[in-house]
C-alpha cells in the first residue's frame, strides 16, 4: 500500500552519530514519524462511460417520497488517469457558505474493479441528508464533518446502511485554514476511508467491506495504449470515478463563484486527466451543463497549470494539485475621506489561492508604479474623488482583483505630526517557553516632519520588546522585533504593537495594532494544547525538512526556531514527549 522515502535512512545515520538524540527518540516516535513521510503508490489502466457523478446523499433523496424540491448540486472535479491501491491528498478547509448558510464538501473519491464506488472528504455545514423540504432549508451539521458514503455495483447506496451519506465528527477541532488529509486506501479486504487534520491531530475513519476488489480504477487505456491517446473514458456506471471533486449543494441552480480550494499531493503525480464541471438538477435526474477536458500530465508538462472553465465555474491541475475556485481580495479601508497632504494606507488581504501572492495596485484604474505590496500608502496632491484597486496573482498564476475603495480628498491643505503601526505579525502562533518569537511590524510616518519614535510589543499588558525608529515623512519600514520568552508563564498572550505618540500629534486612533493569539507551552508542543504527545511528533513529521516557502511548511514545527524543520526540532520534541 505504501512505500517508504529515503527519510529512514536519514534518521537512522543521523542518531548513529547523535547518541544522545538516539537515546532520547522513541522507538513509537519515530515509528510516527515515518508514516507521516508515506504517500500512495499508483499503477496503470482501467475502464468506464461519461455520466454527471451522483450527489452526496443522493440514496436517501432518491427513496423520498417528495423529490419536486429538491436542490441543485454543482460539482468540480478532477478524474484520474491511473490506477492505484491507495490515494492521499492534502486539502486545504476553507469555511465558506452560501446566503442559507450551508457550505461545500472537499471530496476524494475511487472506483474499485468491484465495481464499488466509495467517497471520503471533509464537508462545512452540510445540509442534513433529508433533503426535501427546499426551498425551506433543512437543519445542516455545523462546522467541519467527516464525510462518507459507499455506492454498490448496481448503482445502490449501501454505507451507511440505510443509505444516503453518512456524516461524522472529528475526534477533535477541524479549523478553518487547516490542512487536511483525505486518505482511500484498501488493506486486508477492506476500504478505509480516513481523514487527518495536521494542523490540530483531530481524525475521523470509516471502513467498509472491499468485496474482493483489489485495484482503484482510474480510467481506460487510449486505442494504441499510448497514454497520450484518445479518446479516454473516466466515468463508470452511473456515474462513478476516481479523482477529487468539490461539491456544493443549492436551492437554486448555481454556477460558480466558490472561493479557491487547493487540494494537494506530493510525492506522487498524475500522468493524465480529466477536468470537468456540471450542474446536477436531481428533479429529472439531468445536467443544467456537464462540460469537461483531457488533460496531460507527462514531462514536460508536470508542473504547468492548465486550467479549465465553464459556465462561472473555474478549476486548475497539473501532476501535483488540483484547484477549484479562484482566490478573492479585498482592500481596506473600503472608502475614506482626507485632506490634501494627508496619507492612507491601504492594505490587501486574499483568501483563498496559494501563497505566496503578488500584488499590484491601481488608481484611477491606472497601475501605481512600485505598488507591488500587501499595503500601499496614498497622499494625494490635488483634491477630488479617487478609486482605488488592487490586482493579486498567486503561485499558480490565478488572478484576483478586488472592489475599489473610494476616496474623497478635500481641498484643505494641513501640515500634522502622525506616526502609526500597521500589520503586526508574529512568525509563528505557537512558541515553546523559553524560545525566541520574531514579529513583523510595519511602522510609518504619515505625518510631514521627520519622526524618531518608539515601537514597542505587549504580550497581553506585559512589555515583551521595543525599538526605536526615525522615519522621514510620508514612509513606512518594516522592523522585526525578537521577543524572548524566558520568564513568561505557560497560556495564551494577545500581541498587540504601540507606537509612542510624538509631540504635537493629535491623531493616535492608528497608535496601536493588535494581533492574533500567541501560545507559550511547552517546548515540543507545537499544536498548544500544552502537552507533547503523538500528535505534535505527527506534526513534525509531516513539516519534516521544510523551510519557509516549502508546501508543508509549519512556523511552530520549528521549535528552535532556525528556520528549518529538522532532526534537532524532533529530538526537542523527543525531549519532552510525554510532559
Amino acid at each position: 500500500m505504501y512505500k517508504l522515502s529515503n527519510v529512514n535512512v536519514y534518521v537512522t545515520g543521523f542518531l548513529e552519530k547523535n547518541r544522545d538524540l538516539r537515546k532520547t527518540v522513541s522507538t513509537s516516535l519515530l515509528f510516527v514519524f515515518f508514516i507521516a513521510t508515506l504517500m500512495p503508490v499508483f499503477g496503470v489502466g482501467a475502464v468506464s462511460a461519461r455520466a454527471a457523478p451522483l450527489a452526496f446523499g443522493e440514496g436517501r433523496l432518491r427513496s423520498a417520497d417528495d423529490v419536486t424540491s429538491m436542490q441543485f448540486d454543482e460539482q468540480l472535479g478532477l478524474c484520474f488517469g491511473q490506477n492505484s491501491t491507495s490515494l492521499a491528498y492534502n486539502v486545504t478547509a476553507v469555511q465558506q457558505e452560501d446566503s442559507n448558510g450551508y457550505g461545500p464538501g472537499y471530496l476524494l473519491n475511487a472506483y474499485t474493479d468491484a465495481g464499488y464506488w466509495y467517497q471520503v472528504g471533509i464537508y462545512y455545514n452540510w445540509p442534513n441528508t433529508d433533503w426535501v423540504d427546499w426551498p425551506a432549508p433543512p437543519s445542516n451539521v455545523p462546522g467541519f464533518g467527516l464525510g462518507y458514503e459507499v455506492w454498490d455495483n448496481e448503482g445502490n447506496s449501501v454505507f451507511p446502511t440505510d443509505g444516503g451519506g453518512g456524516l461524522a465528527n472529528f475526534t477533535g477541532t477541524v479549523n478553518a485554514g487547516d490542512n487536511v488529509l483525505l486518505n482511500l486506501y484498501l488493506s486486508s479486504g477492506n476500504v478505509t476511508m480516513y481523514v487527518y487534520d495536521w494542523n490540530t491531530g483531530a481524525s475521523a475513519q470509516e471502513t467498509y467491506t472491499a468485496e474482493g476488489a483489489s485495484l482503484f480504477i482510474g480510467a481506460t487505456q487510449g486505442p494504441s495504449g499510448d497514454l497520450r491517446s484518445a479518446p479516454w473514458v473516466y466515468f463508470f456506471g452511473p456515474g462513478y470515478f476516481t479523482g477529487l471533486m468539490t461539491e456544493w449543494v443549492h436551492p437554486v441552480p448555481y454556477y460558480g463563484g466558490e472561493e479557491q480550494v487547493v487540494y494537494q499531493n506530493e510525492n506522487s503525480s498524475l500522468y493524465l486527466g480529466y477536468l470537468w464541471a456540471d450542474e446536477w438538477d436531481p428533479n429529472n435526474g439531468t445536467s443544467l451543463f456537464n462540460n469537461g477536458e483531457q488533460v496531460s500530465f507527462l514531462p514536460p508538462n508536470s508542473d504547468q497549470l492548465q486550467n479549465f472553465t465553464t459556465n462561472g465555474a473555474a478549476e486548475a491541475a497539473n501532476a501535483y494539485l488540483f484547484i477549484t475556485g479562484e482566490p478573492t481580495a479585498d482592500v481596506s479601508p473600503g472608502s475614506v475621506t482626507m485632506d490634501i497632504g494627508q496619507s492612507q494606507l491601504f492594505s490587501a488581504s486574499v483568501l483563498g489561492g496559494v501563497s505566496p501572492y503578488t500584488f499590484q495596485w491601481y488608481l484611477d484604474g491606472a497601475v501605481v508604479s512600485g505598488a507591488t505590496g500587501a499595503l500601499w500608502m496614498f497622499t494625494p496632491t490635488s483634491a477630488g474623488s479617487y478609486t482605488v484597486y488592487v490586482e493579486v496573482t498567486d503561485s499558480v498564476g490565478a488572478h484576483a482583483t478586488s472592489d475599489s475603495a473610494n476616496v474623497t480628498v478635500n481641498n484643505v491643505t494641513v501640515n500634522v505630526h502622525d506616526v502609526a503601526v500597521f500589520s503586526l505579525s508574529p512568525n509563528k502562533t505557537v512558541v515553546g517557553q523559553g524560545y525566541n518569537l520574531n514579529m513583523s511590524v510595519l511602522a510609518a510616518n504619515l505625518g510631514d516632519y521627520v519622526e524618531t519614535f518608539n515601537v514597542t510589543i505587549y504580550a497581553n499588558e506585559t512589555y515583551a520588546t521595543s525599538e526605536n525608529v526615525t522615519l522621514q515623512n510620508q514612509t513606512s519600514t518594516n522592523l522585526i522585533l525578537t521577543w524572548n520568552t524566558t520568564g513568561f508563564a505557560y497560556g495564551n498572550y494577545t500581541i498587540s504593537a504601540y507606537a509612542w505618540p510624538v509631540a504635537n500629534e493629535t491623531n493616535t486612533a492608528n497608535n496601536n495594532c493588535t494581533s492574533g493569539n500567541v501560545i507559550i507551552t511547552i517546548p515540543g508542543d507545537v499544536n498548544g494544547d500544552f502537552k507533547v504527545d503523538m500528535k505534535d511528533i505527527a506534526l513534525v513529521a509531516r513539516a519534516f525538512g521544510s523551510t519557509p516557502g516549502s508546501s508543508n511548511w509549519n512556523p511552530n514545527c520549528d521549535i528552535n526556531g532556525d528556520g528549518r524543520v529538522d532532526m534537532r526540532d524532533v529530538a526537542l520534541a523527543a525531549r519532552h514527549f510525554g510532559q
